[in-house]
């Protein structure tokens, strides 16, 4: 099994553009993209945005998923008051649902931390939101070593905090 994360191109765009507006993940996103040229342009921004990296996932050469990572003390109009220049957040997705529930989440995020966060952004904590009743996350993100700090009000709605201390 060979998975490779690389930043999102815009040649990708559309694909997770095609996985945003599936049922689960809309829901578990706030909702579908409000159009695919609102989608794109979004998206176009932040390959060259100095506060947002997109990333596409694949497993043998296949697209399966989508991370990004963003300064979080530089989005949200004051979504995370607290954070700090060291903090990013960080959004995940499986867009393929059959790859759904078979551990692929927790492999890709440990990957992921060891590949961009640890080594290239200097970072010393990740944060995550998550929906209360999204427990397959919430399994996914303890496995990786993310601590439940409990609940929090997002622009999205109710969830809970996950966080995750670089050494």
């Amino acid at each position: 099994m060979n998975i490779v994360i690389q930043p999102l191109s815009k040649k990708e765009i559309d694909l997770l553009y095609q996985w945003l507006c599936k049922p689960l993940i809309a829901e578990r996103w706030g909702g579908a993209p409000a159009s695919m040229e609102a989608h794109q342009e979004k998206y176009e921004r932040y390959l060259t945005s100095d506060y947002v990296f997109p990333y596409m996932v694949y497993l043998n050469h296949e697209p399966i998923g989508f991370v990004q990572i963003y300064y979080a003390s530089r989005v949200g109009k004051g979504w995370w008051p607290d954070a700090d220049t060291k903090t990013i957040g960080l959004d995940m997705l499986i867009g393929e649902e059959h790859l759904h529930n078979k551990g692929y989440g927790t492999l890709i995020l440990k990957q992921f931390i060891e590949q961009y966060c640890r080594n290239k952004l200097g970072v010393n904590k990740i944060i995550m939101d998550v929906a209360p009743d999204n427990l397959q996350a919430q399994r996914c993100y303890e496995k990786v070593g993310f601590q439940n700090e409990g609940d929090i009000t997002t622009p999205n709605g109710k969830a809970l905090l996950f966080e995750y201390h670089l050494s």
